[in-house]
């Protein structure tokens, strides 16, 4: 059993207890965030990687104390449908440049691409998005954001959440300083 007496009135603030923590917590969210999905999104060129970090996306921390929300984020309008697993329906047709180097990466003549860029357009792709190398090499993206919020639950609970009970415990022990 744990009893307080409060012999004095308590005067602390509240924000000068919390607010560094929280700040702290809140960079720890992101850094952690940025590193596991450096290792799951989606590479080709790598400019999708780029644009969820600092000047590239929309990865900030916002709000203002007490209501405080990491944000991790592209702007690039392909991170969702990358995330979505979506294919690509007909319509307009793909880059020639893009195909020419998925086509090089394979060993095959680059010369087609024109020829696929058509197929696309008139009948779209049979697949979604699949990723190009590394221990994801062809198995499909759908899922790498979603992946992204269950690691960020489990891991931000063993390491910075308990930093910051600690911390906040030890300012409130010296009365906010």
């Amino acid at each position: 059993m744990i009893s307080i007496k409060v012999k004095a009135p308590l005067r602390i603030n509240a924000r000068d207890v919390l607010e560094g923590p929280m700040q702290a917590y809140m960079e720890s969210a992101v850094v952690e965030g940025l590193k596991y999905l450096d290792t799951v999104v989606p590479v080709d060129s790598g400019k999708l990687r780029e644009s969820f970090h600092e000047g590239g996306g929309v990865t900030r921390i916002a709000g203002e104390f007490p209501n405080l929300t990491a944000v991790i984020g592209s702007a690039l309008p392909h991170a969702g449908m990358l995330n979505a697993g979506a294919r690509r329906g007909p319509g307009r047709p793909p880059t020639i440049k893009n195909i020419q180097r998925w086509l090089a990466r394979r060993g095959m003549d680059t010369r087609i691409a024109f020829a696929i860029s058509q197929g696309i357009a008139r009948r779209g792709t049979v697949t979604g998005p699949s990723y190009v190398e590394g221990d994801n090499a062809n198995s499909p993206t759908q899922g790498y954001l979603d992946k992204t919020r269950e690691y960020m639950a489990t891991i931000l609970a063993a390491g910075p959440l308990q930093r910051l009970v600690a911390d906040t415990k030890s300012r409130w022990a010296r009365g906010g300083a």
